[in-house]
Parts: structure tokens; C-alpha cells; sequence
């Protein structure tokens, strides 16, 4: 017997007082039985006593309980898998009725397992490639911790784990040693990896991070492969093949191979290396990349639906030491992290429409956040004519798209006709009243407009009133409830009759649904309005919008016809219609620009020699830019305005053929965009701040080194720091200062593949990005050996377990005895002191 704790018998020394009480009693019995009940008195408190101590027995056992782990990861050939399992379940067969176990398989995670549905879970896995999540890592840390936790008490412990050996999460160091401290027997067999050709990149390291233009760079990679095979390797930048060349690897090769390359402006800071083998299981492990910063040279994104266009205004920027890649709208990076692979983004001639409302915001944190440069020059979809009006781009932009009309400039009138069916019920009525009340903004005190929605019956919101209202308008448009059905064709005569009574030289009907109409004679009622000069555009939102209908009426009322998935670039195209149908934002007559503030970087270039520009898009300058350059007639045509960390610079005319014609042939057409982008661009705001970026099991440890300009380290920043994630996901950020100038954060990335982390010296004003993409599983890693403390561990087959019997010991409580002897010895005790 043993006693969990013998504090308690130092309550033993109260026998004293006890036995002082014998002596001094005054009770008048024999002494025998005086003698007798004292004895048992004392006998009650040791039993109380010992009682407290929490005795027990061990009695010895011959249960087993026997856990069975069995790796089922990607590296292992599942062949062995599935022997594994076999052999599991022949030595639970051949357990006593007193034994008991547990089966379960582990690779990402721990799962139990039955022996008929994992078998043919297993068999099935063994002849596709699946891409299971499950099966892309081999946690086996945590799996020992799990099955040690499983066992039950009171029976003999015993582990087997079937494995290749090469966990990719946790070291299993310490679950080892744990194991053994509990006296539970482990017994390792290993599987064999995997048997099917495979070639994997193991690593891809460049000779520097950071290089000039022009320098000659080393991108040095190291091949593996089980099999010997021939393979192609090749270098790629941006997308695009670099170089290749042939390679044999295989599993005694060294494998190393290198490229080298002379850095040019145009090439993108992200090099991958693709390895294309003869044969190969795992697609996944055959494509690394690494990042090189090209220092001295800027990298500009231009947006432009023509790019062939923007060919002269590129080779202008490359003569002066810019790097300038030219996309269609199509190419515009809809993320944070993309975007911040370019120093300054050129929006030339692309609509609001052509980008959702999350690249809109990207694109204004990536200037405001991130010290970025966004610069938008004039065209037919620029500022109000592209639809920005209102938008998280205009906030960036150092002028408004709304303006004064010229008093020559006709008036308008426009029926709004809005669908408000049921089916537009939440964010698109909601979207849809938004467009409405923007494009009341835009007009003029001389336009008029008219809002019209319908269900089964029109409403008419707002008859045709002048624009010069704003508020009353824009209350009528609030009052408009989605509900009911769709009948477009009485709304669009409502529309009708009060546009052919609105006297003004140009009427014009935008018609918004997302359904199906139902029947009216819509080609009739559109050739009777394009005979009367009223024209018609349509939006189409939605997949079940009547679309070929609509484009139909655009088509006979000589408008335009838009689409969109999106309901939140609604607003957006109903203020590029606004603006398209008016034409008062665009002045086309030849000019020379006016210098106002060309002090700094402006410097050098003679405006007095500047030839004509075409056009411009007519635009207000904001109170808080700064005017550089206007038309004769004071109109902004170049203003730069800081935003948060970065700049937004707006150039109202253009630099192509359109309107800049004369300005191409110019001699200092090259000087003064060089000069332009040199202030739009984002700065290097990082001096005195590196960054050392590692790996962990669930996210990245960013160490942080903060000198002054003597490498003095500064102590007591005050840091903001955030993680930008891909698909535009954000993270606040703490961070801890560790030592003299020394500070760490941690960014949480789970499953995330990719983020941007930037870090902000609030006092300093100092900043830095820090990028980073998650490379393919540890699992597919196929140099990985296997750790020491796994490879001395003995196998089932080379030493059986301990025999059973006696190996055990199960614990049985004996309070419960002491405390009955306790009140046995005290019901004696009173006993003895009544006899007699």
C-alpha cells in the first residue's frame, strides 16, 4: 500500500492531547475498559489520519491496450500503406478478449480508422492523384501527442507507428521523450517513400537579393529525383520563358544546376525555375521562386485598352531609365501584393467599369498604405467620362471629375428608368439609387431629369424637374422600394412623355434591369424615340437580364449598351453615360499649356517652347493639390496631391496620337514624363530598417533592425504594421521590441499562400514592404532524411513488446477502508465507556 501525500500525519501528534485526557478523566470505570475505549479512540483518530493521506493498493494487471498509427502522407507509397494496415488489423485479431486497441491514420491530422472503409479509402487514393489536403503534410508530432493522450488507465501501454520517418510539421523530439516518461512502449516500422518517378526542386537561391541594371545575376537551384531521368529546367521572369536547358538528374546526382542572367529594367523583381520532367508523380513540387530587387530602376504599370498606343510614350520612359510594362485593362492587378510589384500605376485609358469596387480600394490603399504613385491621364474613359466620379480612385486623384459646364454648352434632359422589381431587393436597388443620385451631381442647374421605376406598374419617383434641386431629388430617388414583378415597356412610355415634352437640344434614357421583361412593342417604342432625337443606353445586370433585348433597344436608340455581373459598378457606369452623353467634360482645341508651379520638378523644361496639345478632359482641382500646369482658360492640367503615404497625380490631356500628337515629335516629350513619374513614384522611405523574414510551422517571424543614419540602433518605435493577404485580406499587426533596435512580429498565415507586410516608424515617417510567397509542402520535399530519435527506435519485428504479465499495475483507492475502521474503532470506543 502507498499513499498519495503524508502531510496529514503530522496531525498525528493530537495522540498527545489525547493521552493527557486518559490521565486526567474523570469517569468512574473499571480500568480495563477505560484502558480499552482509550486504546480505541486513538486507533479512530490514526484511521482518520491515514484516511487523509489518500491511501491506495496497486494490484498488478495483464490488460494491454495497443495503439496503431499509420502514415498515410503524400511521400509514402501507399502499397505500404496499405500493409501497414493489414498488419495492424491481423495483431488486433490476435489480441486476448482482455486487450483492447485503436487504429487510426495520420498525415496533416489524426484520424480514427476502420479497417474495411480505410482500405478501400486507401486503394482508391493509390491509383489517382489527388490533390486532399489531408494527405500534404505528415504531422507526426502531433499524431504521438494524440495517441498518448488516447490511451486508458489501468492497462499496459503499447504504441506502434508505421511511417517513412520524415514529418514536415513539429519536431518529435519531445513527444518521444514523453512517451518514455509514461513507460509507454513504442515500436517503429518504416514504409517505404514513394516508387513512382518523381523530380522535385528542392531549392532556388540567387547570388543576391538586390542588384542594379545591367548586373550579371546567379540563380543557382538543387534538382532531386528517386528514379534517374532527363529533364528540362527552365528560367522564367514575368511568365515567360527566360532560358532553358536539358538536365539528367536522379538519385545519386549531385543535381545542382545555375542560371545566368544580366538584369535588364523591363525584368519582373519574381524569378521562378520550372522543372519539366519525363516522368513525374507531384506536379506540385516542380516550381520554385525567389525574389531579386533591381535597385535604380523604377517599374511603371500602364493601363491603356490599346497598348500598342502607349509604344512611344514607353520607349520615351525606357530612354530615361524606367522600367514600363504596358496592359490592357484586363492585365490590372486586382490584388494589394500585385500591385505593390510596381513603383507607380499609370490608369491612361481605362473605365471605372473595367475594375471592381476592391481593386478601386486596392488601388487607393495601395497609394494612401503603401506610399505608391497613381497617375490618370485624360481620354474618353478618364476621370467623370470613365465613370470615376465618387470612387476610392478619385479620392487618391488630386482633382474632382465634377465641374462647372461652359454657359454655351447645351442643356440636357434624362430619364432614369430603374428597374425596382424583387428581385433587385438588397444591395442592387440599394447600388442602383446610389448611380441615380450621383448622376443628379453631375448635371448641371440648366439640365433636367426625370427618375422612372417599375415593377408590374411604373412609379414614377421624380417627373422631369430641373437638376438645380439636388436634395428634393435625391429624396424623391430614396423613396424608390424594390418588390413585385417586371414590365419595362410602361415605364420606358412614362420616360417617353416626358422627354418629348423637356424642350432641350439633347434627351437621352438610360434603362437599368436585371430580368426578364414582360411583352410590349420595345422596337416600336425605340424607333419612335431615335426618330424624335431622344437616344437610349441600357444596362444589363446580372446573368438574367433580358440581355439581347437591351442590346437591341441601345442598338435602334443609338446609345450604348453595358453589362456587368457586379452590382457595385453600377454607379460607375451611370456617371460615364452621364458624362458620354453631355460630351462637356472633353474640350478639343489646340492649347499651350501654362506653367503655375514648376519650381523642383519641373525644372529645365522651357514651356515656352512647348508645342500644341489637342484636348483635355475638363476636371476641378482639388483645395489640397497642387496645380503645376492649366489650360489658357484655367482648367487643371497637370496637379499632384500627396495621399497618406503616397501620391496621386492627374495629367487631363493625354500622351497619345489623340490629343498629343505634337507633343511625340517634341524633344522634351521623354524629360518632362521622366520628371513627372520621378514624383509619382513611390520613394525608398526604408533607410535604416531591415527586415529578416522566417518560416514557422503557422506563419512567418519578421526580425527587424532599426539604425538612425549613424547605425546607431533606435529603440521605443512606435510600429504600425499590417499584413496584406492575397485576395485583399488585412491584418493588424503587433510588434515587440526584443533588444537594442531589435524587434519581432509574427503574421498568422494558415492557408494563405502569399502577403505583403508593410511596417511604419510613426515618429520617423519611415517605411517598408516586405513581400513573401509560401513555397510548395515539405512533403514533397524528396532529400528530406529522416530524424535520429526516429531511426533508434526498434521495430515490432526486431524486438517483440514486454510480456504482459505483471508489466502493469492498476490503483485502487483504500479511503474508503480506513474511514470504515475508523468508525468501527469509535463505536467501540463508546462502548468501552459504557460497560462495566
Amino acid at each position: 500500500m502507498e499513499c498519495i501525500t503524508l502531510y496529514p500525519l503530522w496531525w498525528l501528534l493530537l495522540l498527545g492531547v489525547v493521552g493527557a485526557g486518559y490521565f486526567y478523566s474523570l469517569v468512574d470505570r473499571p480500568l480495563r475498559f477505560r484502558r480499552m475505549a482509550f486504546l480505541a479512540r486513538c486507533l479512530t483518530l490514526v484511521m482518520i489520519i491515514l484516511a487523509l493521506c489518500r491511501p491506495y493498493f496497486n494490484r498488478r494487471i495483464d490488460a494491454v491496450h495497443q495503439i496503431y498509427l499509420i502514415d498515410v502522407s503524400e511521400s509514402v507509397d501507399l502499397n505500404e500503406s496499405i500493409r501497414a494496415l493489414k498488419d495492424a488489423t491481423k495483431r488486433t485479431k490476435a489480441l486476448r478478449s482482455s486487450d483492447s486497441s485503436d487504429l487510426f491514420i495520420f498525415a496533416d491530422a489524426v484520424r480514427p480508422a476502420d479497417p474495411v472503409k480505410t482500405l478501400a479509402m486507401l486503394e482508391k487514393w493509390r491509383d489517382t492523384v489527388a490533390d486532399d489536403r489531408f494527405r500534404r503534410d505528415t504531422r507526426m508530432a502531433e499524431a504521438l501527442r494524440a495517441a498518448r493522450l488516447a490511451f486508458p488507465s489501468g492497462k499496459v501501454r503499447q504504441l506502434v507507428v508505421y511511417s517513412d520517418g520524415i514529418p514536415t510539421g513539429e519536431a518529435v523530439e519531445n513527444e518521444l521523450r514523453l512517451l518514455k516518461k509514461e513507460a509507454i512502449e513504442i515500436r517503429f516500422e518504416t514504409l517505404s517513400r514513394i516508387k513512382q518517378p518523381e523530380a522535385a526542386v528542392v531549392d532556388f537561391i540567387p547570388s543576391a537579393t538586390k542588384v542594379y541594371v545591367g548586373e550579371r545575376l546567379r540563380l543557382k537551384t538543387h534538382l532531386s529525383a528517386n528514379v534517374p531521368m532527363k529533364a528540362k529546367l527552365r528560367l522564367l521572369n514575368r511568365g515567360v520563358i527566360f532560358k532553358e536547358q536539358s538536365v539528367e538528374i536522379g538519385p545519386t546526382n549531385e543535381n545542382n544546376f545555375a542560371f545566368d542572367v544580366v538584369v535588364q529594367a523591363k525584368d519582373d523583381p519574381l524569378w521562378q525555375v520550372e522543372l519539366v520532367p519525363e516522368k513525374d508523380r507531384f506536379p506540385a513540387n516542380n516550381q520554385m521562386d525567389c525574389r531579386v530587387a533591381v535597385s535604380g530602376q523604377a517599374r511603371i504599370l500602364v493601363l491603356h485598352k490599346t497598348p500598342r498606343k502607349m509604344r512611344s510614350f514607353r520607349k520615351a520612359l525606357e530612354t530615361q531609365g524606367f522600367s514600363i510594362e504596358v496592359r490592357k485593362p484586363l492585365g490590372i492587378p486586382t490584388s494589394l501584393d500585385k500591385m505593390l510589384g510596381f513603383d507607380a500605376i499609370i490608369l491612361a485609358d481605362i473605365p471605372a467599369t473595367a475594375m471592381n469596387q476592391r481593386t478601386m480600394r486596392n488601388l487607393r490603399r495601395y497609394v494612401k498604405d503603401f506610399g505608391g504613385g497613381l497617375l490618370m491621364m485624360g481620354s474618353e474613359n478618364s476621370f467623370g467620362l470613365g465613370g470615376y466620379y465618387k470612387t476610392p480612385v478619385e479620392d487618391v486623384l488630386p482633382i474632382t471629375s465634377r465641374f462647372e459646364k461652359e454657359k454655351e454648352t447645351p442643356s440636357m434632359a434624362m430619364v432614369l428608368v430603374i428597374d425596382k422589381s424583387g428581385s433587385m431587393s438588397g444591395d442592387s436597388i440599394e447600388l442602383a439609387r446610389q448611380a441615380a443620385k450621383a448622376t443628379v451631381e453631375l448635371l448641371s442647374a440648366r439640365d433636367k431629369i426625370g427618375v422612372v421605376a417599375f415593377d408590374s406598374q411604373p412609379f414614377i419617383a421624380c417627373e422631369l424637374v430641373t437638376a438645380s434641386d439636388v436634395g428634393r431629388i435625391q429624396d424623391a430617388i430614396d423613396s424608390i422600394a424594390a418588390g413585385g414583378g417586371t414590365s419595362m415597356y410602361p415605364a420606358m412610355e412614362e420616360g417617353q412623355r416626358m422627354l418629348l415634352s423637356a424642350g432641350t437640344r439633347i434627351r437621352h434614357m438610360i434603362l437599368l434591369t436585371d430580368g426578364q421583361s414582360a411583352g410590349g412593342d420595345f422596337e416600336g417604342i425605340s424607333e419612335d424615340m431615335a426618330g424624335a432625337g431622344i437616344t437610349i443606353s441600357c444596362v444589363a445586370m446580372g446573368g438574367g437580364a433580358a440581355r439581347d433585348l437591351l442590346k437591341r433597344i441601345a442598338e435602334i436608340g443609338k446609345g450604348r449598351y453595358y453589362e456587368t455581373m457586379d452590382p457595385s459598378t453600377v454607379p460607375q457606369i451611370f456617371t460615364k453615360e452621364t458624362m458620354e452623353v453631355s460630351r462637356s467634360a472633353i474640350k478639343e482645341e489646340p492649347f499651350v499649356p501654362v506653367p503655375v508651379n514648376t519650381i523642383g520638378f519641373l525644372g529645365g523644361i522651357h514651356f515656352d517652347k512647348v508645342p500644341y496639345l489637342l484636348g483635355y478632359v475638363m476636371t476641378r482641382v482639388k483645395p489640397t493639390a497642387r496645380l503645376h500646369l492649366t489650360t489658357p482658360s484655367g482648367e487643371p492640367l497637370l496637379a499632384s496631391a500627396q495621399y497618406g503615404l503616397g501620391t496621386g497625380m492627374a495629367f487631363t490631356s493625354d500622351a497619345t496620337e489623340l490629343w498629343a500628337s505634337e507633343w511625340m515629335d517634341w524633344s522634351g516629350f521623354d524629360s518632362f514624363w521622366a520628371q513627372v513619374l520621378r514624383r509619382c513614384v513611390r520613394k525608398d522611405h526604408g533607410t535604416g530598417i531591415s527586415v529578416k523574414v522566417s518560416e514557422e510551422p503557422n506563419g512567418l517571424r519578421l526580425k527587424i533592425n532599426r539604425t538612425d543614419t549613424a547605425l546607431a540602433p533606435l529603440n521605443k518605435i512606435k510600429w504600425r504594421a499590417a499584413a496584406v493577404k492575397e485576395f485583399g485580406g488585412e491584418q493588424t499587426l503587433n510588434v515587440t521590441e526584443v533588444g537594442l533596435g531589435k524587434y519581432e512580429l509574427f503574421v498568422p498565415m494558415t492557408e494563405k499562400q502569399s502577403c505583403s507586410i508593410q511596417l511604419l516608424d510613426s515618429d520617423a515617417g519611415a517605411t517598408k514592404s516586405v513581400s513573401w510567397q509560401r513555397s510548395y509542402p515539405k512533403e514533397y520535399r524528396l532529400s528530406t532524411q529522416m530524424p535520429e530519435a526516429l531511426k533508434t527506435l526498434p521495430s515490432i519485428e526486431q524486438q517483440s513488446f514486454t510480456k504482459k504479465d505483471h508489466a502493469a499495475f492498476e490503483y485502487l483507492p483504500a479511503r474508503p477502508l480506513f474511514i470504515f475502521l475508523a468508525l468501527l474503532f469509535g463505536i467501540l470506543s463508546i462502548l468501552f465507556r459504557r460497560l462495566g
